[in-house]
């Protein structure tokens, strides 16, 4: 169990790290390293559009992206918990 919560906490901060953050931190860094966060965003900007390109999708779904990083962080969606079983059964 304690294996598990360390991979999910991982993960989660992975996700935050690699999505979110260098979107975030466009605004709260100057000099190389907001270059460096946005050659990362427009990096991540062109592999979106070219999935979504990939995939048949909208490409305008991309500006959604980052959000959904922050939404796969908790599974309790307006006060109600939905168990791992449920969302792979699609019973929710």
């Amino acid at each position: 169990m304690l294996s598990l919560l360390f991979w999910l906490a991982a993960a989660s901060a992975a996700q935050l790290v690699v999505f979110v953050w260098p979107i975030v931190a466009l605004a709260l860094t100057r000099g190389a390293t907001w270059w460096l966060n946005l050659a990362v965003v427009v990096l991540l900007a062109v592999l979106y559009v070219d999935t979504a390109h990939c995939h048949g999708s909208q490409r305008w779904h991309c500006v959604g992206a980052p959000v959904t990083a922050l939404l796969f962080q908790h599974i309790i969606w307006r006060g109600t918990h939905y168990s791992l079983k449920e969302l792979k059964a699609n019973k929710v």
